[in-house]
């Protein structure tokens, strides 16, 4: 789940709301996103489709473009199927543009968000590249300056 000074900071935004909306909850499900998660709640229940700050990648709700784009499905084709290098494994979901060369992912098994380069994501694939944010909370407090 967000914690409170993440949740606070998005309903002082207006970024948050309470409303579930079953198109989202189908998106997390699909994925086999844990429904508790602090990455979870976020993709859910904020209310943009996309966040943008000066720390890299625009981040993507990705509801909102499952749903209503074929962005984020291209992006996952992308990493998961069509990889040159090598496909990445379907437990990182990627919720960022691609900023040049490099994205965020989240590992629904472990939580960790890592921000990566397609050699970096090489790296990755070998299990060899550990995530820079220990979770999702953790992540979000850095990329908006949350303090």
């Amino acid at each position: 789940m967000l914690n409170d000074k993440v949740r606070t900071f998005l309903l002082n935004k207006g970024w948050l709301v309470t409303d579930e909306d079953k198109e989202y909850d189908s998106v997390i499900s699909n994925l086999a996103i844990p429904f508790h998660s602090s990455f979870a709640e976020f993709q859910r229940f904020t209310t943009e489709c996309t966040f943008s700050t000066t720390k890299g990648p625009e981040l993507i709700s990705i509801c909102w473009f499952s749903i209503y784009s074929g962005d984020f499905e291209a992006l996952t084709n992308s990493l998961w199927r069509n990889r040159p290098g090598g496909n990445l494994p379907q437990n990182y979901i990627p919720f960022s543009n691609r900023s040049g060369d490099s994205i965020f992912l989240y590992d629904k098994q472990n939580q960790g968000i890592y921000y990566v380069n397609e050699l970096e994501i090489n790296e990755m694939i070998k299990g060899k590249f550990n995530p820079q944010w220990s979770d999702f909370n953790e992540f979000l407090e850095w990329y908006f300056d949350i303090n």
